[in-house]
């Protein structure tokens, strides 16, 4: 156990070689308002973070997905935010290629997911502690 809370403190730490920029830090399905299909809004805004953006991605997907999901979709979805973050920094004058390429992203992802899989368990046990105790 120890071995993973250290390797979770590492991971969330800034990176020191790649792209780091601000984080929610706080992303599952209660923090995010929808409106359509294309609109989302963050909100609880107070443990924003300096970090990869891996943070929030790999948070996001195991807190609020299950696993057949991402093992059939993490590298299509990936695929479509890189494309999202690309076309935003090409918009402000950078190249993707040279900030953070697509190969950074996904082993930032892949190194980051055990920062998720450690806050899917807090999640589960807070549904679970509701569930005995309010329902």
């Amino acid at each position: 156990m120890s071995k993973m809370v250290a390797q979770v403190r590492e991971v969330i730490k800034p990176s020191t070689d790649g792209f780091n920029c601000l984080v929610h830090n706080d992303t599952w399905t209660n923090n995010l308002m929808f409106r359509g299909a294309d609109a989302v809004k963050l909100l609880d805004l107070q443990i924003i973070r300096y970090a990869r953006p891996a943070v929030d991605l790999v948070r996001l997907m195991a807190c609020c997905t299950r696993a057949k999901f991402r093992h059939e979709n993490t590298t299509e979805l990936l695929k479509h935010y890189y494309e999202v973050i690309a076309r935003r920094m090409k918009a402000l004058g950078h190249d993707p290629d040279k900030v953070y390429p697509w190969d950074s992203l996904k082993s930032d992802y892949d190194e980051c997911f055990v920062f998720g899989f450690v806050m899917a368990g807090f999640h589960l046990q807070v549904a679970r502690f509701y569930k005995v105790y309010f329902m």
